[in-house]
Parts: structure tokens; sequence; C-alpha cells
């Protein structure tokens, strides 16, 4: 069984009236204080309790919660209290900035998975772009997951062969989501073929892993852009998403709904007032079941909100390339 199958189809995804003023500020600490985490089973990943789909957005106008205090926990060790721990070895990565056609430029860190070269998982972060700047080496023992270190999406990643590259947002306010969507498609397509050309990429074998902001990104914009292009692999979106707008006039190829894997986990506590990341997802989700991809795979873990999903990244990402390479 893969991510995809045996899930209760929603109704058909109406437009719900995106496109309201959003107003960006950088959420509060969560207010859950210590959680006891378990980990999460492939079988719980496989088998999750069945959720309602599409549930209604919270609100037409809803603002960007950024991830400025993940960083706060990232920095403190706080959020999780874990058993002592050795310090562990930096992860390498090459640091590079990469300035596209039309003027877009960024820094970028791509991993290395050596000679095997299985494909390609392109990060995009959230608002703030916190696990990009300070995560990128995975050296703190006190936040498992994330972006580089134990659990995380790099140590997934290149133990199965498959390069990461980071990408910092173009923008200057820090967002994948928010402005300039068109002039970012460029960027990322040119990005693409460069870490190609230079590093050896498969690009042809490729993972979209967003967070938040990117997320949104990743669902709304990049992928209908990108989807048919890819020839194996899909996304995995944590912490929010989001469908296209209703008036995107775009198709996808029958090869991209049958052969690639679209994957969704946002906490089922995750919405509140400022940033309703679930309804989100759950969009995102009906849109591209409706649109008639055959391996829409989506997770609400109830134990999870928007810091404590990023625990759960590198596990998440190897349970999604395992059982897509199962099929």
């Amino acid at each position: 069984m893969t991510p995809g199958s045996g899930v209760i189809q929603p109704r058909a995804w109406r437009a719900c009236g995106r496109g309201g003023t959003r107003r960006g500020h950088p959420g509060a600490a969560s207010p859950h204080g210590e959680w006891n985490i378990a980990r999460v089973t492939v079988n719980s990943l496989l088998y999750p309790n069945s959720r309602q789909e599409g549930l209604p957005r919270m609100s037409d106008s809803l603002s960007r919660r950024a991830t400025i205090g993940l960083m706060a926990t990232i920095a403190s060790g706080a959020l999780l209290h874990h058993q002592s721990q050795q310090a562990t070895a930096a992860t390498p990565s090459t640091p590079f900035t990469f300035t596209a056609s039309n003027g877009s430029s960024s820094g970028c860190r791509f991993y290395s998975a050596g000679a095997t070269k299985a494909g390609l998982v392109v990060y995009l972060d959230g608002d703030g772009q916190q696990l990009h700047d300070q995560d990128h080496d995975g050296d703190n023992p006190n936040f498992p997951g994330g972006l580089a270190g134990p659990d995380s999406i790099v140590e997934a990643a290149l133990a199965r062969g498959h390069d990461v590259l980071s990408v910092h947002t173009p923008s200057a306010d820090g967002m994948w989501w928010h402005t300039d969507h068109n002039a970012k498609i460029t960027y990322l397509n040119e990005l693409l073929q460069h870490v190609r050309t230079t590093y050896g990429a498969n690009i042809a074998a490729l993972w979209l892993v967003g967070y938040s902001g990117g997320s949104e990104f990743i669902t709304r914009y990049f992928f209908p852009h990108r989807a048919n292009d890819i020839e194996t692999g899909g996304f995995l979106v944590f912490g929010g998403g989001d469908a296209p707008d209703p008036e995107w006039t775009g198709s996808f190829s029958q090869y991209a709904k049958s052969n690639l894997s679209l994957n969704l986990v946002t906490g089922e506590p995750d919405r509140t007032a400022d940033y309703d990341a679930l309804g989100g997802a759950q969009e995102a989700a009906a849109f591209y079941r409706s649109a008639g991809f055959e391996h829409v795979w989506s997770h609400w873990p109830q134990e999870h909100d928007h810091l404590t999903i990023t625990h759960e990244f590198g596990t998440y990402l190897g349970t999604v390339i395992d059982a897509y390479n199962e099929e």
C-alpha cells in the first residue's frame, strides 16, 4: 500500500474566494507547553485514521504565520525535552548564490548524496527562512528533524541516494508565497538546470518539499507549472498548502496524474485566526484529487502543531520515498 491509496475521497473542490489581504507578522510561540512526542511509525503513516476532508477555511483573509518562534526553540532546545545527547557533527553542504536571467537572486545550499544521484529533493522554507538560514548544519542535538541533522530532510534524502537543494526565497520579504510568483517560478526552473549541469543533480526524479509558506508556493504555484516535466517523484508539504487560484487555466498530463505522488501533512490543531494551515492543506488535497491525481495522500496528525511537525520531516520524507520506490 502506498501513500495515496485507501483514503476517503473528498467532495469536489470548490473555489473558496481566496485572494483577500493577508497580514504577515511573526506567530506567537505555541501555548501547549511541554510535549511528549511519539515517533511516527510507518504503519501510522500509511494507515492513518480517517480525517474529515475539505473543512471550510476559517477566513477568506488569513495572515501567514511566520516561524520566528521556531528558531527560538532551536536556539534554546526548550520545545522538546530529550535526554542529554552528544553534539552531532555539522552536515556538510555547498553554499552558493544563484541569479536567474530575470535578475532574481538568492542563496542556496546543495547537499550531495555522492555518485548515486537517485533524485533531487528541493526544500522551500517557511516565512522568514529560519530553517534554511539556521538549521542548515544540523549540529543542534536539541532540535531533531528540520532541514539537516538527525531525522531531518537531508538525512532521509542522502540515505536514499537523493541530493538535497535548499533554496532561500529571492524575495526581500522572506516569503515564497506572497509576491512575484511568476518570477520565482522562472528562478526555480533555471536553478534546477543550474544544479543539473553544475552538480550532476538528477532533476527528472524530483521531490518538492515545503514548509508553511514554502508549501503554499509549491502546491498553489510551482507544482502546477512544473508537474508535466517531472518524470518521477512529486511533492511532500508540511504545515499548510493551498489550491491553485480559481482562474488558473493550466492542465495536467495523464502521465503526471497517474505517476506522481502528492503528499500533504499538517497537524490537526494547526489552524488559528492568524493562519489556517490545516484548511489550506485540505483544500490543496481536495483540488488535486478532483483534478484526477491517483496518488494523493493526506495525513492530519492530532499530536502535532505548526512547530512540532518540523521534528518529523525526515521520518515522513523517508516513508514517502520508500513507498514510492516499492510501487
